[in-house]
């Protein structure tokens, strides 16, 4: 019967880990996930980083981020890599809660509960964020069964056990600050039921030296609930409506099934016998008082809203635990003893997984949380953009109205990073005060400047993002648009490009004939001329400089008179890109008054042998390309 039930969680481990690798890179890490990278990257020795989260992140413990540094020092740091660390992590929680339930209730409960929480879609969720919340459900199943399996082995337990119950509440207490209702909980527990023998004294002195371990925190601790209890959160949620809030997501947004099964083991406590009967009195037990807990905490400190809901993940594997013996009296009550009464708390069983696995497709519980609510491809946009972009690019993101700016501060620039990009950029948001948005769109032009090669604007379309009309109007003044370089429908996101100057247009993205064909697949792109600061402002791009073989070729550009007669010229090299835009300046000094061409040539600068090209508007094949003729008056204006 063992090793039935134990294969049956292969399946399970395997389908939960099908969601959560899907998650790992579906969508770019939002703030939270930021400040967990950060802090954990901050040092490498524990207790350097144990200081920076005291200091400047005291919201939390620092086991999860000591953890991540080894993990990431090992693996990398990818995001892929760092939330890789909580799907392993979530599939141990799992496994554990198997055996949390197989060793204390029933192989059957260890099972079901198994089932349940590997596909709660709240749990799931989890399993791609780099942040430590399938921790904490790990380390709460754990301590459960790590205490139910001390106080009741009938062999006295070893000093290795002693020492690693010791070791388990210290470490809970540093993964995070809830955790300690699940402790009380268990405290609790041990006061009112467990025996008073040796054993019972053993426990209570581990957890006093956990305690004890614990002191050099209580500083940063204080800190915490000094702010809890003194800020404001808009749609805070207390006592029973949290509670509500909970079995909801646990539910997989069907609050009332959750609610059934948790009473039927309420009353499987009072009619079940032997070693059933403790496990799930015990559960049973255990998830009352931290509910009780929790409304004590809520209406205490403010603490609690849809979002924040995620700090009593912890409970998530005891509440499979206690939902799985629900499902089992259900079926001894419409059954009773009979063969039927298994299958009928599987079919329940089979229900409140199909609701699940739906949730998981379509999410419903976790669509309003930041790792779904912000949606906005960050990475996306950065990929797309890395064989596009030129060093000194801007890309400004306009995310969806209903996003907030404040959440893409830090996001943008390491995705900038990550990706290689040699670029700046920054999020633009809708504002409900014109006043603040303006001020948005001036930062954001004073930024770009006028001088970028290439501008890209990313924004996701139907619906089109307001503020989207406004910043392109004004970079227009600036920069000649080119066109759509990137549209993905997989995100409705759509990059639009702006270049310096029309000429810079990527072909792709605006199509035109070349002016002069080299063969091989090297054209001269665009051409245009400007008036500069001592002489001519040229802009001329390239495309297939890539078949060409490197530090080989270079380009000159002759100015001539109406006899052919040289005047000025400037040389430089021809980079070997597929698609160059480049803004070399002739030096013209005193022209006198007269027409003049600009002759574009391709030679090798070792042997000065010159490339021939066709120009296409002529047909006519020559080394010295005469593109644009300009005449220079009386007054000595430059005019085309």
């Amino acid at each position: 019967m063992r090793i039935k039930t134990w294969w049956w969680i292969v399946p399970v481990l395997l389908l939960m880990a099908a969601f959560g690798m899907h998650g790992l890179d579906a969508d770019p890490i939002w703030n939270d996930e930021w400040y967990q990278m950060r802090d954990a990257r901050a040092h490498n020795e524990p207790w350097e980083i144990a200081i920076h989260v005291a200091v400047q992140n005291p919201w939390h413990v620092p086991s999860y981020f000591i953890l991540l540094n080894w993990w990431a020092r090992l693996i990398g740091w990818h995001p892929f890599v760092t939330r890789m660390l909580a799907l392993l992590i979530g599939m141990l929680a799992v496994a554990w809660t198997y055996r949390l339930g197989r060793d204390h209730v029933s192989p059957r409960v260890g099972l079901y509960a198994a089932f349940i929480l590997a596909l709660s879609e709240f749990f799931v969720h989890y399993l791609h964020e780099t942040r430590m919340y399938t921790f904490t459900v790990l380390m709460a199943v754990f301590d459960i069964w790590l205490y139910l399996r001390v106080i009741r082995a009938r062999r006295e337990p070893g000093k290795w056990t002693w020492l690693l119950v010791w070791f388990a509440i210290t470490l809970t207490l540093y993964t995070h600050y809830l955790l300690a209702l699940l402790l009380t909980a268990l405290g609790l527990y041990h006061l009112l039921f467990a025996p008073k023998n040796r054993r019972w004294w053993k426990v209570v002195a581990a957890a006093g030296l956990a305690g004890v371990a614990f002191l050099p925190w209580t500083v940063a601790l204080s800190r915490v609930v000094g702010r809890a209890a003194s800020r404001g959160l808009p749609n805070e949620l207390t006592g029973p409506d949290l509670l509500g809030y909970v079995a909801y997501l646990f539910g997989n947004g069907l609050a009332l099934p959750a609610i059934v099964l948790i009473a039927l083991a309420v009353v499987a406590v009072f009619t079940w016998r032997g070693h059933r009967k403790r496990g799930a009195a015990a559960m049973v037990f255990l998830l009352v008082v931290i509910a009780l807990l929790v409304i004590v905490v809520s209406l205490a400190l403010t603490l609690f809203d849809e979002e924040r809901t995620r700090y009593l993940v912890f409970s998530w594997g005891l509440l499979a635990v206690v939902t799985a013996i629900g499902l089992v009296k259900l079926g001894e009550l419409l059954a009773g003893d009979s063969p039927n009464a298994r299958r009928i708390s599987t079919i329940a069983l089979a229900a409140w997984l199909l609701v699940a696995l739906l949730a998981n497709i379509r999410p419903v519980t976790t669509a309003i949380l930041p790792g779904s609510a912000l949606t906005f491809p960050v990475h996306t946009v950065m990929r797309e953009l890395h064989p596009l972009h030129s060093p000194g690019d801007y890309i400004v993101q306009v995310v969806p109205d209903d996003n907030e700016r404040w959440r893409y501060t830090n996001i943008t620039p390491f995705y900038i990073e990550l990706e290689r990009l040699a670029a700046d950029g920054r999020a633009l948001a809708h504002e409900s005060d014109p006043a603040v948005q303006r001020q948005w769109y001036d930062t954001i032009m004073r930024e770009i400047g006028p001088a970028r090669e290439y501008v890209w604007v990313a924004y996701q379309y139907d619906p089109t993002p307001s503020p989207l009309a406004n910043i392109a109007a004004r970079i227009e003044e600036r920069y000649a648009f080119c066109g759509t370089a990137v549209v993905r429908e997989d995100w409705r996101l759509q990059i639009d490009e702006y270049a310096r100057s029309p000429v810079c247009c990527h072909p792709d993205t605006l199509d035109r004939p070349p002016l002069v064909d080299y063969g091989n697949g090297l054209a001269l792109a665009g051409l245009e001329m400007d008036r500069g600061r001592d002489g001519l402002a040229v802009h001329l791009s390239w495309q297939g400089a890539n078949t060409l073989p490197p530090e080989t070729y270079s380009v000159g550009l002759h100015v001539t008179d109406a006899e052919g007669k040289l005047i000025a010229q400037t040389d430089y090299g021809l980079p070997t890109d597929s698609f160059i835009c480049q803004h070399p300046e002739i030096e013209l000094g005193e022209l006198a008054p007269g027409e003049y061409t600009l002759n574009v040539i391709v030679y090798d600068w070792r042997t000065g042998e010159r490339l021939p090209g066709v120009v296409v508007a002529s047909g006519e094949t020559t080394d010295a390309a005469p593109l644009l003729t300009f005449a220079v008056t009386d007054s000595g204006d430059v005019i085309r």
